[in-house]
């Protein structure tokens, strides 16, 4: 009878031992495959931001489905306001340098075309007008949301703001080349100024490019 029980009680250890050990397996293989998402995840980024600008605009989204044999148009539409802000500046990674130690100079000659690094969208919706036939999904708030994001990229190139970008990179430069005679070492981008003066500035960024529009999803 003891030796029933001591079979029982170690029956139940063994067995509580080898859940966990699975369990534990489990968890680390978990972990590992999580691990490898995240590596594809990280990549090499070497873009510097030199100006951003500021966009508004107000649209009216609508979509019309023909439904009972086209005998009826179910229509649904919202109106949304979206704020973005718009980020522009340069790739490093594309600056072609050639440095002289002899001569301990530093030559940039070329600086890449700016371009927009980010845009960040806070949309809002208002009066959303749902049809029985006709009503909105997820997909329809992502295509909004796409939609959105592509319209303020077209403004960009109109704004000024890839002029600026371009006159506070040279901006930079001039700090740069204050950093380098410091260090004994002389920055000659003077090939980058052509670049600089064909850049004319008569255009200031604009805080708020307000419009309205409609448009169909």
């Amino acid at each position: 009878m003891d030796f029933t029980i001591v079979l029982i009680i170690g029956g139940a250890v063994l067995g509580a031992a080898l859940y966990h050990l699975i369990q534990h397996r489990r968890q680390q293989k978990i972990i590992r495959e999580n691990s490898v998402v995240l590596m594809h995840r990280v990549r090499q980024v070497l873009k510097v931001i030199t100006v951003e600008g500021d966009f508004s605009e107000i649209v009216t989204y609508n979509n019309v489905k023909p439904t009972l044999l086209n005998l009826y148009q179910a229509e649904k539409k919202t109106i949304v306001t979206v704020s973005a802000k718009a980020m522009v500046g340069f790739d490093l990674a594309k600056i072609q340098i050639n440095k002289d130690d002899r001569k301990r100079t530093i030559t940039l000659n070329l600086l890449p075309e700016p371009e927009i690094v980010s845009i960040d969208l806070d949309i809002e919706y208002y009066d959303i007008r749902n049809n029985l036939l006709n009503k909105f999904t997820p997909d329809d708030y992502t295509r909004i949301n796409q939609l959105a994001k592509e319209n303020i990229r077209k403004k960009i190139p109109e704004s000024g703001l890839y002029e600026k970008a371009s006159e506070q990179a040279i901006a930079l430069l001039n700090g740069l080349e204050q950093v380098a005679e410091k260090l004994k070492w002389k920055l000659d981008y003077s090939n980058l100024l052509s670049f600089k003066e064909s850049k004319s500035a008569e255009s200031e960024i604009p805080d708020k490019h307000l419009s309205n529009r409609k448009e169909n999803i």
